[in-house]
């Protein structure tokens, strides 16, 4: 038998030299060491979760899950149960459903903010666009020929942590808009609008509901 997750091999019963299979499945631990969490949203435990499944229980826990918010749950069908791991700051985890990889700074998750030197490209074709949490450090493209908006949506909506900076370009010939969702106020010395096709602008996380724009921007 094995876990479902990373196959670590399990102690059976009456088995001779038990300790090379504990040794066997520490290694594995020690070279693997993370699983996928399948969300971080949810505040009640899921009616039919899979063997091993993963979740880190949202605010406001019921159920089973009440009074571990912010923990790592994992599922085991061999005990219909819970186990709840308390995350120490630095814990990584990939969340599937959003595709983004959050951690934990010691008090909550956060998107991870990694610097590898690579700027990522998310092109878009309409005419408009709201950023999601998965765009924190990217370069969004704004490509279409007529005039397009790319929105920053408050925080209550996308959660992007204090200090995140996302690049804007427009590569089609229709002008792109930065617009402010409710509530979010954007500081820039110039205009809300790129100057020309292949400007781009950097926008950056300063508040809760508080962006500063600059770059190639048309004049106030």
């Amino acid at each position: 038998m094995t876990t479902p997750n990373a196959g670590l091999p399990e102690l059976t019963s009456n088995a001779v030299q038990q300790y090379i299979t504990v040794n066997t499945a520490l290694s594995i631990i020690d070279a693997l060491l993370q699983m996928p969490v399948i969300d971080k949203d949810l505040a009640a435990p899921p009616g039919s979760p899979a063997d091993g499944a993963m979740y880190i229980v949202a605010g406001s826990a019921t159920g089973a899950w009440v009074g571990q918010t912010g923990k790592l749950a994992l599922y085991r069908s061999s005990t219909a149960a819970w186990t709840f791991i308390a995350p120490k700051s630095g814990y990584k985890f990939w969340v599937a459903d959003e595709a983004t990889y959050y951690r934990y700074n010691g008090s909550n998750w956060v998107v991870d903010v990694a610097i590898t030197g690579e700027t990522a490209i998310n092109s878009q074709s309409g005419t408009t666009y709201t950023l999601v949490i998965g765009d924190a450090q990217y370069c969004v493209e704004m490509n279409n020929a007529a005039s397009n908006t790319l929105t920053i949506p408050p925080s209550s909506s996308v959660a992007f942590p204090t200090g995140t900076t996302i690049l804007i370009r427009q590569m089609g010939a229709g002008q792109t808009t930065i617009a402010a969702g409710a509530g979010v106020t954007i500081r820039t010395p110039e205009s809300l609008k790129i100057r020309k096709q292949y400007g781009q602008v950097v926008i950056h996380k300063r508040d809760t509901n508080e962006w500063c724009l600059e770059g190639n921007l048309e004049a106030a």
